[in-house]
């Protein structure tokens, strides 16, 4: 129960806390998954809680940036597509941390930098299209 507040509580208020540092620290990539990292515990039994934890995170996230998106034509679509692709890069690089980790701390940080490579890869990609 305790595992499950604090990986959903995490995933809320990541982005939140976050935002300082990726100012500083312009490498999203990096910050967001090493925090995702350091929220995801190996003892928790059911998949299904960091694959949530990913969606909450996108959605809190997705929220936070709102206000710059709207400001552009097609906002509404921009939105919308923003919480479908950001929820699922964000849900699958807390799955494979979370995988990494439960199958010990080699696979852990294996499925560390696997995630910043995804997140990268879905960062640059935004850039070019």
């Amino acid at each position: 129960m305790l595992a499950t507040v604090g990986i959903t509580l995490g995933a809320l208020v990541g982005p939140i806390l976050l935002m300082p540092v990726e100012f500083f620290f312009p490498y999203p990539a990096f910050v967001e998954e090493i925090y995702k990292f350091q929220i995801i515990d190996k003892k928790t039994k059911d998949a299904a809680k960091p694959l949530i934890a990913g969606l909450i995170f996108a959605v809190s996230e997705t929220i936070l940036y709102i206000n710059q998106i709207l400001g552009k034509q097609y906002g509404g679509k921009i939105i919308a597509e923003r919480l479908v692709f950001t929820t699922i890069m964000h849900s699958t690089t807390m799955l494979i941390i979370y995988f990494g980790k439960k199958r010990g701390q080699k696979w852990g940080i294996f499925g560390l930098l696997t995630a910043i490579i995804i997140h990268t890869i879905y960062n640059t990609s935004l850039k070019i299209f």
